[in-house]
């Protein structure tokens, strides 16, 4: 059975889905399927999550991925794209993110290859960019199968699309075992977010809660993990508040591990997320963890006042109460962190892998699938 995962980068997003990906072809590689991994990186750039070297890579571009791609690129690329995947005949492609579905299942019609959608993100994303959201929804009628990471999400998409939608959560990966308290009792004590630095994540919200707070409780600080475009406003904020000694802007972390284990508080302040993978991997490291309730996503995972806290109403007032809650309280936080880490159990990395597993092979076999 020869499968094709396929995303737009591993160098220079390094978010869910690239890591879900990575995990696939790793895991999947030693078994009874041809793994194939296919990104638009050029050969020569080194992709941030490690890969097995028995996974046969394939480069669909030799330009920077960073760059975006003009209209006028298009055809050239998509023709190099289809020559390959036709060349490789492949079971099936498995493309991540509408940045690589849309292309690719463009660059295959007619070719009677199944290619599924792995959609990493919610409607809401596509809110000023319309033309996306119309390109999903014409090429998702083409594809064998779609998956999604949140039954909640899932009902969020039109019905051409949801129709065809299977549930397959993100993997949480954490090397945290119960026994292991670094920096849970340090001197100074840590409240974290992870994140892309942009404005749907709404750090500013965060930051200004701190500021709130950061008088009465001088024995904590804030780090940031991520960056993005919102990166030069967000300092800004913390240099007109004063904080540039108590609020650190991380940037990304590849010991993100550490990164949990040394924090004693986890926050995050998205306006929606599809999965919230980043607050699952604080609950697997026994972080507390508080949101706002009208965040999907986050509002799936945290049971409010069993393994964290949900913020009703979305103000820097509201969000600075519920943090005060639980940096004024030791027993509280270890409470609710014993919680978390008991209910990330699900989403462990065998088990995803195995439901992954039985969905490829299920669409290879299928014979009612709707094809290219």
């Amino acid at each position: 059975m020869k499968v094709i995962l396929a995303i737009k980068t591993l160098v220079h997003s390094v978010g869910g889905a690239e890591r879900l990906v990575t995990s696939l072809s790793n895991a999947l590689v030693g078994t009874d399927m041809d793994i194939h991994l296919l990104t638009f990186d050029s050969p020569q750039a080194p992709s941030f999550y490690a890969v097995d070297p028995r996974v046969k890579r394939h480069y669909a571009s030799t330009r920077d991925t960073a760059s975006k791609t003009s209209l006028l690129e298009y055809p050239a690329l998509l023709w190099r794209l289809r020559r390959q995947i036709v060349a490789l005949k492949p079971d099936v492609v498995a493309a991540f993110m509408h940045s690589m579905f849309v292309p690719m299942q463009c660059a295959l019609l007619g070719t009677g290859i199944k290619v599924v959608l792995s959609e990493h993100t919610v409607p809401a994303y596509y809110k000023n960019r319309p033309m996306e959201l119309l390109a999903l929804r014409f090429f998702a009628l083409f594809a064998a199968s779609a998956t999604v990471v949140s039954p909640i999400i899932r009902k969020l998409y039109p019905w051409p699309i949801r129709q065809k939608m299977v549930l397959l959560p993100n993997i949480v990966h954490s090397d945290f075992e119960k026994a292991d308290v670094i920096g849970k009792n340090s001197q100074r004590k840590k409240i974290l977010s992870v994140g892309r630095l942009n404005a749907d994540k709404d750090h500013a919200i965060l930051i200004e809660a701190f500021a709130l707070l950061a008088s009465e409780y001088p024995d904590w600080d804030l780090m940031i993990v991520g960056d993005g475009g919102e990166h030069a406003n967000l300092q800004a904020q913390i240099q007109r508040l004063s904080l540039s000694q108590r609020v650190d802007l991380a940037g990304v972390r590849s010991d993100i591990d550490t990164v949990y284990k040394d924090a004693q508080l986890f926050v995050m302040p998205s306006r929606y997320e599809s999965f919230g993978l980043v607050t699952a991997e604080a609950m697997s490291h026994a972080l507390p963890v508080i949101g706002f309730a009208d965040c999907s996503g986050t509002n799936e995972l945290i049971v409010d006042g069993k393994n964290g806290l949900l913020v009703r109403v979305r103000n820097s007032q509201n969000l600075a109460d519920a943090m005060s809650r639980l940096m004024g309280s030791q027993d509280y936080r270890m409470a609710l962190g014993e919680s978390a880490y008991a209910d990330s159990g699900c989403f462990g990395e065998n088990m995803v892998i195995n439901q992954w597993k039985h969905y490829i092979s299920g669409v290879c076999l299928a014979e009612n699938v709707v094809r290219s």
